[in-house]
C-alpha cells in the first residue's frame, strides 16, 4: 500500500508538471511501464513492489490526464457565450462577485469560475443553484519567475474563467439551498453579528465560511505561521471527534459493557461525529482530508492494528488522491501528511513528554520551510514558539466554547451566548498574542521562490533523515538536499530589465551593476494595487533591499498608482518625476534633469515632454524606456537611431505610433499587444507574463514566465 501511494502521488505531479508534448508524455509513460514490467519478471524479490509501482503509475495516469484534457479543451474554446446552470460555492458580497461550478452544458461541467457584478438587491445563496446567459472569458494568469505559477492555482480549483453578469440581469435560481448549507448560513449570520469582536473567525473555526476575514488578519497568520487555526483543518476535526471518542468511551466502560469493547462503540461513533463535524464546515478539501484521516485512524483502531502506523497513513493518502487527484498542487495535503509522517517517525523515541513535545514542533516547523517558501514566498522564524501556544490555547480555550455555544445556541440562548463570548475573548487575546510575535525583529522573512518540485524533493530528503534506513541511504538523502540548495543559491544575472505583469498600467525595473531604478510603480483601482501584488513580492523575491531611484513618468494613476506603497519599503529611494508631478512630490529631481554616467550604464532623457522618457545604455545595448507620448514625440524620435530594446508607448495600442521598416533588430516590449498595423515582432505582459531581458556582453537574451508550459498549457494560457 505504501508503495501503491507514494507511486500514486508522485505520478501525479510528474504527469501535471511535464513540460514536454502530451505525445511525449504517453511515450514516456509507456516505457516506464515496460521497463518496469520486465524488472518484475527478472527481479522476483521485488515483484509484489514493482507491481503496485505499476499500479500506481497507471492509476495517476488514469485520475490526471482525462482531467487535464478535459480542462484543456474548455479553455481552448473560450471566449464562449452560452446559458448556464452553475452552483453557488462561494459569494463576496462587498465585491459583488461569486465562485460557481459549471453544471451545463456538459462541456464545462464540473469546471468553476468567478462570477462579477452579481446584483446586491439579489440574495444569494450557498450551494443554489443559478442559471444565467454569460460569456466566459479566459481566466488569465499574471505569469511571474519568482511565485507558483498562478495557472497551478487555479487548475488546483478547477477554475478556468471568469464572467461579468450583464447590467440589470438577475439569476434565475432553479434549485435552492440544501439543509445543511441553510443551517451553516444561520449560523454564520449569528456569529457575525455586530456585537462579536471575533466573529469572522468564530464563523471560519465552527462552519468553514472565511469570506469576512479581512486581508491582514490573513497576513497576520501566515506571518507567523498559524494561518491552519483558523480554518477547518485536521487539527480542529480531530480534536472534536478524539474527544468525543475519549468521553464516549470513558462512559460506556462505567456502564460495564463489554462487548463489543467501549472502545469500538466510542471509534464508530466518533467517526459519526468527524462526519457531522465534517459537514457543518461545509466538506471543503482540507476538510475532506482530515475526515478520511480520522476514518481510517478509527478504522484502524477497530481491527485491533495499531493507530500510529504508515499503512493507514498510506491509505489515507491513496483515497484523497483518488478523489482530488490535484489537490497534490495545495499547500495543505503536503503539510498535513508531512506533519503526521514526522509525528509517527518520531514516536520511537522515548523522551519526556515536553521535550517530545518541543522537539515534535520544532521539526514539523523546520521541514514545512521548503514548503511554505514555495507557495508562499515567506517563512515564519517564530512559527515553532507561536503554535507551541497558540494550538493548545486553540484547542482549549477557543473551539470547545464555541462548539458548545453553537448546540446551545437553539435551546439555550442566554447560556450559549457566554459560551460564544467566551471563545471571542480567547480569539481576541491570541490575536493579540500573534501581534506581539509577529512585531518581533525577524519574526517572518521573504525568500527567494522555489519550485514545487525542488521543494517537495528538499522536504522527502530531510523526511529521509528521520526514517530507520542506514546511513548510506541518509547521506545520499544529505547529498542531494544539498545539490538542491546550491542549484537555488547559485548567482543571478544582474545586467537586466524586469517587465512587470500589472495589467492596465507600467512598472519596470532596470538592475545592474550599478544602479537599480524602478521605472512607474503599476496602476491602482478600485482597491487593487500591482504594488502589493506583484511589484514588491518580485523586488523581495530578487532580493532588492536597495533603489537607486523611482522614475514616476507622468501624473497618471495606471503608472504611479503604488508609488505610496513602494515608497514605504524603500524611504530612502530618491524620486525622478515629471514635471506634473513636482509640486506633489518634496525633494525630487526632475526627469529632463536626470542623468548617468557610470562604467557600463549611462542613463539619459529623450526629447519627449508628454512623460518622462530615457535612453539607458547598458553593456552596449540601447535601450529606450517610453510611457506616452504623442504622435508628433513618436516621429521625433523615429528620426533617431533604432534602439536595440524598445518599451513601446501608449501600451502598444496606438496605430498612429509607426515603427519604422529599418527597426527590424529593435526587440519590441509592451504591456499590450502592439497594433494590428504594425508587422513587427514583440513580446508583451497581457500574453507572456513578466518579462525578463538578461543583457551581457552587448546581447540581449528574452525570457518570459509563460514560457515554462506544461503539456496541458497551450501556446494561448499565459
Amino acid at each position: 500500500m505504501i508503495a501503491l501511494s507514494l507511486t500514486t502521488l508522485f505520478s501525479l505531479v510528474a504527469i501535471i508538471f511535464f513540460p514536454f508534448s502530451f505525445t511525449a508524455l504517453l511515450i514516456t509513460l509507456l516505457c516506464i511501464t515496460i521497463v518496469l514490467a520486465i524488472l518484475a519478471v527478472f527481479l522476483a524479490k521485488y515483484r509484489l513492489t514493482l507491481g503496485f509501482i505499476i499500479i500506481g503509475l497507471l492509476l495517476a495516469s488514469g485520475l490526471a490526464i482525462p482531467k487535464l484534457l478535459h480542462y484543456q479543451s474548455a479553455f481552448n474554446t473560450l471566449p464562449h457565450q452560452d446559458t448556464y446552470q452553475f452552483e453557488v460555492t462561494a459569494y463576496y458580497p462587498q465585491s459583488h462577485a461569486l465562485e460557481a461550478r459549471i453544471i451545463a452544458p456538459a462541456a464545462f461541467k464540473n469546471l468553476s469560475f468567478r462570477l462579477y457584478n452579481v446584483p446586491t438587491a439579489q440574495p444569494i445563496a450557498l450551494s443554489a443553484i443559478y442559471e444565467a446567459q454569460l460569456t466566459l472569458q479566459p481566466n488569465r494568469a499574471k505569469a511571474t519567475f519568482h511565485t507558483m505559477p498562478q495557472r497551478l492555482q487555479h487548475l488546483a480549483k478547477q477554475r478556468i474563467a471568469t464572467a461579468t453578469l450583464p447590467h440589470n440581469a438577475q439569476l434565475i435560481e432553479i434549485q435552492p439551498s440544501d439543509a445543511i448549507t441553510e443551517l451553516r448560513t444561520q449560523i454564520f449570520d449569528r456569529l457575525t453579528q455586530p456585537d462579536r469582536q471575533n466573529g469572522d473567525l468564530m464563523a471560519a473555526l465552527s462552519v468553514g465560511m472565511t469570506q469576512k476575514i479581512p486581508q491582514e488578519t490573513w497576513s497576520l497568520l501566515r506571518q507567523t505561521g498559524t494561518i491552519h487555526l483558523v480554518s477547518i483543518s485536521g487539527l480542529h476535526l480531530t480534536f472534536v471527534a478524539l474527544w468525543c471518542f475519549v468521553m464516549l468511551r470513558t462512559s460506556f466502560g462505567f456502564c460495564m459493557i463489554t462487548r463489543p469493547a467501549p472502545y469500538q462503540i466510542a471509534a464508530a461513533l466518533s467517526i459519526v461525529i468527524a462526519l457531522s463535524y465534517a459537514l457543518l464546515a461545509g466538506m471543503s478539501l482540507p476538510t475532506e482530508r482530515a475526515l478520511i484521516m480520522f476514518t481510517i485512524f478509527m478504522l484502524t483502531l477497530l481491527w485491533r492494528y495499531p493507530i500510529f502506523n504508515l499503512s493507514s497513513l498510506a491509505t489515507a493518502l491513496l483515497i484523497v488522491l483518488i478523489i482530488a487527484p490535484f489537490s497534490v498542487l495545495t499547500v495543505g495535503l503536503w503539510l498535513s501528511f508531512t506533519a503526521v509522517l514526522i509525528l509517527m517517525l518520531l514516536n520511537r523515541f522515548q523522551w519526556p513528554f515536553i521535550v517530545m513535545l518541543c522537539v515534535t514542533q520544532l521539526i514539523i516547523s523546520l521541514l514545512a520551510m521548503p514548503i511554505v517558501a514555495s507557495f508562499f514566498n515567506e517563512v515564519s522564524l517564530i512559527s515553532p514558539i507561536t503554535n507551541l501556544l497558540a494550538i493548545p490555547w486553540t484547542t482549549l480555550c477557543i473551539l470547545p466554547p464555541l462548539l458548545i455555544g453553537i448546540v446551545l445556541l437553539p435551546i439555550f440562548p442566554s447560556v450559549a451566548n457566554f459560551f460564544l463570548h467566551l471563545s471571542d475573548w480567547g480569539l481576541t487575546h491570541l490575536l493579540q498574542f500573534l501581534k506581539v510575535m509577529n512585531a518581533l525583529p525577524y519574526s517572518h522573512i521573504t525568500v527567494p521562490h522555489i519550485p514545487i518540485v525542488l521543494a517537495i524533493l528538499m522536504t522527502v530528503c530531510a523526511l529521509m533523515l528521520l526514517t530507520r534506513y542506514g546511513w548510506p541511504i541518509k547521506l545520499m538523502a544529505s547529498i542531494l538536499a544539498l545539490s538542491v540548495f546550491s542549484i537555488l543559491g547559485m548567482p543571478t544575472h544582474h545586467n537586466r530589465l524586469y517587465i512587470f505583469p500589472v495589467g492596465e498600467g507600467l512598472s519596470v525595473l532596470l538592475e545592474s551593476d550599478e544602479q537599480t531604478l524602478l521605472y512607474d510603480t503599476g496602476p491602482y483601482f478600485r482597491g487593487f494595487e500591482a504594488a502589493k501584488s506583484t511589484i514588491l513580492p518580485t523586488l523581495n523575491a530578487l532580493g532588492i533591499e536597495h533603489l537607486n531611484g523611482i522614475i514616476l513618468s507622468q501624473h497618471n494613476q495606471q503608472h504611479i498608482g503604488g508609488t505610496k506603497t513602494i515608497r514605504r519599503q524603500f524611504p530612502d529611494a530618491p524620486i525622478i518625476a515629471h514635471q506634473s508631478l513636482m509640486p506633489l512630490i518634496n525633494e525630487a529631481t526632475a526627469c529632463q534633469d536626470y542623468h548617468y554616467n557610470g562604467q557600463n550604464l549611462t542613463i539619459a532623457p529623450l526629447p519627449v515632454h508628454t512623460s518622462c522618457a530615457f535612453e539607458v545604455t547598458l553593456d552596449d545595448q540601447r535601450i529606450w524606456l517610453l510611457a506616452n507620448i504623442t504622435p508628433r514625440e513618436w516621429q521625433a524620435l523615429t528620426k533617431l537611431p533604432a534602439p536595440d530594446i524598445l518599451l513601446m508607448p501608449n501600451k502598444g495600442r496606438s496605430g498612429q505610433l509607426r515603427i519604422p521598416k529599418d527597426w527590424q533588430t529593435t526587440l519590441i516590449a509592451s504591456t499590450k499587444t502592439v497594433h494590428p498595423n504594425h508587422s513587427h515582432f514583440n513580446i508583451h505582459n497581457a500574453y507572456d507574463g513578466a518579462i525578463m531581458i538578461n543583457i551581457k556582453k552587448g546581447r540581449h537574451h528574452v525570457k518570459t514566465a509563460a514560457s515554462n508550459h506544461y503539456w496541458w498549457m497551450t501556446k494561448s494560457q499565459p
